[in-house]
């Protein structure tokens, strides 16, 4: 996965074809570059937090910190080494918010958004949901710039669809599906030796 995903970077350079706040039109930027790949990082690191937050209960400031410091070795696989991370998850955070306010979105990144928010998965459109995550997830400085309407209704919208998730994921849908693949081969090999002996057998 890490080989796959890290050729797909290394395709991905270029220049703006025009001044996007601070970035001038004509500088090179490539998806390997160590600051890139630490800004998506960051992003997936957020995401997962607050995606969390929102949809199966409030993490407070140790659980934020724990999963940060564990995710270590995943930002190490993806080209963020210890020599570029923020050691903290304070210092992170501090990173986040600080690169989150130079971001200006210009045309073609409101383009590419349309065009993922139109998109369909195996022949289901994404939208409205699809626009209700992204507004609903982003920061308000950002969901401003890509034009994304947050209206009351659309407030009073995300409010249900976050508590309908959280009722069917926590309450109402089993392990299966509840739990990625992952954590159910993690929780299996923690399980003392007697006891994978005995669930080997029960599955046999």
């Amino acid at each position: 996965m890490t080989r796959r995903i890290a050729h797909i970077h290394r395709v991905v350079n270029g220049s703006p074809q025009q001044d996007v706040g601070e970035w001038r039109q004509g500088t090179r930027y490539s998806a390997t570059s160590p600051d890139l790949c630490l800004w998506v990082y960051a992003t997936i690191i957020e995401t997962t937090l607050n995606s969390y937050s929102t949809f199966v209960r409030p993490l407070d400031m140790n659980e934020r910190a724990e999963l940060y410091r564990e995710s270590e070795r995943f930002g190490q696989l993806y080209g963020v080494g210890q020599d570029i991370r923020p050691v903290s998850y304070q210092e992170f955070q501090d990173y986040y918010a600080t690169t989150l306010s130079r971001l200006t979105a210009d045309d073609q990144a409101r383009s590419v958004a349309r065009m993922i928010l139109r998109a369909r998965l195996r022949g289901i459109p994404i939208p409205p949901w699809g626009y209700l995550l992204a507004a609903g997830l982003l920061a308000a400085p950002l969901r401003a710039q890509y034009g994304l309407h947050w209206s009351a209704a659309q407030r009073a919208l995300w409010w249900l669809f976050a508590h309908a998730v959280h009722v069917v994921m926590c309450r109402l849908a089993p392990a299966r599906l509840r739990f990625w693949g992952h954590y159910r081969v993690a929780v299996a090999r923690c399980r003392p030796a007697a006891d994978r002996a005995s669930l080997s057998r029960a599955q046999m």
